[in-house]
């Protein structure tokens, strides 16, 4: 009558729902994140910058079940909760620095992110 998924504890059933809405989220983290570079970075930049996004988001999904293993190994699995809580809060707060750039031509865009990006003489040089 029921299938056999049903027939477990609640706290399995829980977990289950739980990774099918991670799941679910993650799908949408990969379709934003082009349209979301798209729309932050310049023209001139555009490039470098998804790739560089790209890179980041590839080096953290090669190197996540390697350091999930050993700290499960070592029973140290609770870093991996503040690692993700960190990680989180860093993200969202990081949303905030975005300058808006609604309205604003490419020109006014491109000036906004040279002057934010003058950290001692580095400035981004579009390829």
């Amino acid at each position: 009558m029921f299938s056999p998924w049903l027939h477990h504890s609640s706290t399995t059933l829980a977990w289950k729902i739980a990774f099918a809405c991670l799941e679910f989220l993650l799908g949408v983290a990969w379709t934003i994140g082009p349209v979301f570079s798209a729309e932050l970075f310049p023209t001139v930049f555009r490039a470098t910058a998804y790739g560089f996004l790209q890179f980041v988001a590839r080096i953290s999904a090669i190197s996540g079940p390697v350091v999930t293993g050993v700290l499960m190994d070592e029973d140290e699995a609770f870093y991996l909760l503040y690692g993700m809580a960190t990680l989180a809060l860093l993200a969202a707060t990081s949303v905030l620095l975005v300058p808006d750039a609604e309205g604003k031509g490419t020109d006014e865009v491109s000036s906004m992110i040279s002057e934010a990006s003058t950290i001692s003489s580095l400035r981004l040089q579009p390829v």
